[in-house]
């Protein structure tokens, strides 16, 4: 019996590996979304803390310029707070572009697999059709010979 060679094997494997490629992206893309997220959670907590830390000192007495300088802090990381909400939602879009990318290279190799299993069965129908070809042929020659042998003794 013959063996298998599919012509597209070599497409395949670039489609294997430029999935692996969009695979290894993907999670750049969310490693890196991830950092931005933790760094806009810090960003939040210490803004938090800032503001429950100035309603504690309100409180008890006043000192104007920790008052500005406490204010002028929370209006410092609130603009941090705006500009890193702002990468992560970069990093985010990436990201889904990247998981984007991922499907398509998924579904490209999927084809390709879903033809080479096509083409294989067609492969082995007619392979099972040539040997069942050769098997009816060689029975058809015994039968021949063996007719021929019982017409030459009688």
């Amino acid at each position: 019996m013959k063996r298998f060679k599919w012509r597209l094997d070599t497409v395949k494997k670039v489609k294997e590996r430029r999935e692996d490629q969009k695979k290894l992206a993907l999670g750049e893309a969310r490693s890196s979304q991830t950092a931005e997220e933790r760094k806009l959670s810090d960003l939040k907590e210490r803004h938090r803390k800032q503001t429950v830390r100035l309603k504690s000192v309100q409180s008890g007495k006043l000192n104007a310029l920790d008052l500005q300088a406490s204010h002028a802090y929370i209006n410092d990381l609130g603009l941090k707070i705006q500009a890193q909400q702002e990468k992560v939602e970069a990093t985010r879009q990436i990201m889904e572009s990247r998981r984007t990318e991922l499907v398509k290279a998924v579904q490209e190799k999927k084809i390709l697999e879903n033809l080479r299993s096509r083409d294989h069965a067609a492969f082995k129908k007619t392979e099972r059709k040539r040997e069942q070809a050769e098997t009816d042929e060689t029975a058809n020659r015994s039968a021949h010979r063996k007719k021929q042998q019982e017409e030459s003794e009688t």
